[in-house]
């Protein structure tokens, strides 16, 4: 049964200032003691004595952790820090920076396409408007290295801010996980989004714990984006993710992140052809573009309609204006050369697809090399069991492959690689398989399919 609603005035016996604004505040807030405790991660205890007066002032860090939880306004949190007999407050600073916190990316200005992507995505959004819901939104989008899963988080960020400025005076945090290849630890990410939300580093909890539990509290009742961007692995986002009815999270990953049950799961695949070629135009020049169709299209098959090699040549052919689309094509015509030439300063397609091959096992890394001899028009888990050299099944392997996102499962037992996957499944292969090796395997190939 909750605690009603009493606001009782301090008589003669009353305990000091502090422990009498924070019995009204949490009177207030319609919760009891307990309720308070299991917000804020402080104890009841601890909550009991701060009332009675048996501790005179809570620490800077506790302090912060309950007005986080009961949700207090600036009123009330400017009472409770003035009840501990500080002017400047440690709550104050975070009050004020909480609504401050807008570090989305800037989008890019030649976005094309997602549509229903971000059509999906803004509907389950719109319903974490409802108080009422027992949960924050969650939406989980995976896929291929390159295939724009950031780009299309930081346009969704955007536009959740600008379709509904009030509902979302969104604070907006944006935290780069560091992937597979250099994952940042949970403490380490609890203290940089504490420090957005206005939590000096004197008062961020040592104990990965309260930090969690801090972090949480102060979204709890606050309208939030949080984008998390390139995770490693489930347990690395779970202490991230907020626990505020009012909050969006977004997770990018190349993972498929089995372990979470977000609201929304939404793989992404390459862009429609139609939408990549509207892309070339948009990024290197209209004009350009209808003075060449054909060679764009050429461009759009070779890129295999992948975002981030569409970026990469989009990029060159701005940097070089009077170069034709078709000189483009012209360089990416040898399949051997092409993900060498897919490079634009910081950008690069192998640098994309080495980042998710070397965190795979050893198994897997031998399996996904020799998927380059199976036809490109698909394969079957039947088909992949004969590239092993050992009597093991490949399904567990293939599982491992999907799961990085390195290929792509079309039906019960079909799966696919992506062109320029293929392209470099065939450089590894010639880089770590002697020729003998590679006949060998051809020849049990080529028997199954005559079989």
């Amino acid at each position: 049964m909750r605690t009603q609603r009493v606001l009782e005035p301090p008589g003669v016996d009353d305990p000091g200032d502090f422990g009498v604004a924070l019995r009204r505040a949490r009177l207030s807030a319609r919760l009891t003691q307990n309720e308070l405790a299991d917000r804020s991660g402080l104890s009841t205890r601890t909550i009991s004595d701060l009332e009675c007066g048996r501790v005179g002032q809570p620490r800077n860090s506790s302090l912060n952790l309950l007005v986080a939880a009961l949700g207090a306004d600036d009123q009330v949190a400017a009472k409770l820090v003035g009840a501990t007999g500080q002017s400047g407050g440690a709550q104050e600073q975070p009050c004020e920076r909480l609504h401050a916190a807008h570090e989305l990316p800037a989008a890019v200005p030649d976005f094309t396409g997602r549509e229903c992507e971000l059509a999906a995505m803004a509907d389950r959004a719109a319903a974490a408007a409802n108080r009422d819901r027992a949960a924050p939104v969650l939406v989980l989008l995976t896929g291929a290295p390159g295939v724009g899963k950031t780009e299309l988080a930081v346009r969704f960020g955007h536009e959740l801010a600008a379709r509904s400025p009030h509902v979302h005076p969104a604070t907006q945090l944006f935290v780069e996980l560091g992937g597979t290849c250099q994952p940042r630890t949970s403490a380490d990410l609890l203290r940089q989004m504490l420090s957005s939300l206005g939590v000096r580093d004197a008062d961020c909890p040592a104990d990965h714990d309260q930090r969690m539990r801090l972090y949480r509290s102060l979204l709890y009742r606050r309208r939030a984006l949080v984008l998390l961007d390139d995770a490693a692995d489930e347990a690395q986002v779970r202490p991230l993710l907020p626990a505020g009815t009012g909050c969006v999270a977004v997770i990018t990953s190349r993972r498929t992140l089995e372990g979470l049950s977000p609201t929304i799961r939404m793989p992404l695949d390459v862009l429609p052809p139609q939408d990549a070629f509207a892309f070339l135009g948009q990024a290197a020049g209209q004009r350009r573009l209808a003075a060449d169709e054909a060679a764009a299209r050429c461009l759009v098959a070779q890129c295999g309609q992948l975002p981030v090699a569409l970026r990469i040549v989009a990029n060159q052919l701005a940097a070089r204006p009077h170069w034709p689309f078709a000189r483009m094509a012209g360089r990416l015509e040898d399949e051997d050369a092409r993900l060498a030439a897919l490079v634009a300063g910081d950008l690069s397609v192998l640098a994309a697809f080495d980042s998710s091959y070397i965190q795979l096992s050893a198994t897997a890394q031998i399996i996904f090399s020799r998927l380059a001899l199976l036809p490109d028009v698909g394969f079957t888990t039947e088909m992949a069991d004969v590239l092993s050299d050992s009597a093991d099944p490949a399904w567990p392997v293939l599982d491992e492959l999907a799961g990085a996102s390195l290929i792509q499962a079309t039906g019960p037992d079909r799966y696919l690689t992506h062109c320029l996957l293929r392209l470099y499944a065939r450089r590894k292969l010639v880089e770590c398989e002697g020729p003998e090796r590679i006949q060998a395997v051809e020849r049990r190939v080529v028997r199954l399919l005559a079989a």
